[in-house]
């Protein structure tokens, strides 16, 4: 039930009951619940369209290279999740988590807007890779669509667990992980918890990842200017040699 004030609730009712006296007080408290709900409703659901509209327009920015690595990512995300489950000591809990992480992968031969993607997934699959569900894609997307917009509004880096943070509280993280992993009536707290603890466990294995790409490439770019520094080096020595050459002649 969702809590009105009590001064906005009496001026209504007494408004109301002006109009029409037979009504009781408890129907019209019922009516402006339902009311409040309602437009409680209507309000997410636009928050939802904005949202969704907004990731829409950062997803452009992806290159098709881009979403070609993260879906080998996504990829590599489920095979690390299910190693990880399968030694979870407590057999019922163990197979709960499995049956839950086999529901993320697309064992179809069906064609999705996601194919176009599969190139670098089938040129480094050995046969432990998992081929995922669109949504999880998209997920996995999201991460980096936040992590991207974190990293441009900050003047120096986030901590990990800060990132992580960040990409959790996401709006559209939370949309895909409730396609994913929808809430059934019975054992709600139980089923969020373990819901929540995949999407966690697929951010830390995103970010280890992404961390090490980004390491390797800044050493790469430092290796190369360190080459090219070196070169200079040699070639302004040589040049000196020659012009002392040149002036003893």
């Amino acid at each position: 039930m969702c809590r009105i004030d009590p001064v906005m609730l009496s001026e209504g009712i007494k408004t109301i009951k002006g109009v029409i006296p037979s009504v009781t007080d408890h129907d019209l408290n019922n009516y402006f619940q339902d009311c409040l709900m309602n437009l409680i409703g209507e309000i997410f659901k636009e928050w939802e369209k904005l949202e969704k509209k907004h990731s829409d327009k950062n997803q452009t920015a992806l290159s098709d290279q881009d979403n070609k690595v993260l879906f080998y990512i996504a990829g590599y995300i489920i095979r690390a999740l299910e190693k990880k489950y399968y030694r979870i000591q407590d057999k019922s809990m163990r197979e709960k988590q499995i049956e839950h992480i086999h529901g993320l992968v697309d064992n179809s031969s069906e064609k999705t807007f996601t194919d176009k993607f599969t190139t670098l997934y089938e040129q480094k699959n050995r046969g432990g890779l998992k081929k995922l569900c669109d949504n999880f894609f998209l997920l996995v997307r999201e991460f980096e669509i936040v992590t991207r917009k974190v990293e441009s509004a900050q003047d120096s880096s986030l901590l990990k667990s800060e990132m992580k943070e960040e990409i959790f509280d996401s709006f559209m993280v939370g949309h895909y992980k409730e396609m994913l992993f929808p809430q059934t009536s019975t054992e709600e707290d139980e089923q969020e918890i373990c819901t929540d603890k995949y999407i966690e466990d697929s951010i830390d294995l995103f970010l280890a990842v992404r961390g090490h790409a980004k390491a390797k490439s800044i050493v790469n770019k430092f290796k190369r200017e360190q080459k090219l520094e070196n070169r200079t080096k040699t070639s302004s020595s040589l040049r000196g040699a020659l012009k002392c050459i040149s002036n003893k002649e």
